[in-house]
């Protein structure tokens, strides 16, 4: 029997709590609205499409940043911490960049 390793089992983790999430929703949803297959399709449509993005784009970019370090980072900022300081910074992003596409007009065409 061969053994897991860690990045294989949070993989699987991850996507058992997503799934779970996703049927609860259907169960009992935080807003109720009639089933529609459309939407229910375009939305997976939007999924499959953002994870062909990642693998074409975001996993290439981020292997050849890691290839190519140009020595802004601190030391400490690898491993755990960094993966955590990255997520923290993007999403503060994220929440900053969606508060200002509410607040400027032309900020919202890209909402």
């Amino acid at each position: 029997m061969a053994v897991l390793d860690a990045a294989t089992l949070l993989k699987g983790v991850v996507f058992v709590v997503v799934l779970a999430m996703f049927v609860e929703e259907r169960r009992r949803p935080a807003v109720d609205q009639a089933f529609d297959a459309a939407r229910l399709g375009r939305n997976l449509s939007f999924l499959v499409a953002n994870i062909a993005l990642s693998m074409a784009v975001v996993i290439p970019v981020t292997a050849l940043a890691e290839a190519h370090n140009l020595g802004w980072r601190p030391g400490w900022w690898s491993g755990a911490p960094g993966l955590i300081a990255d997520l923290l910074l993007i999403d503060c992003w994220i929440y900053v960049w969606h508060r200002l596409n509410h607040r400027i007009p032309f900020l919202w065409r890209f909402h």
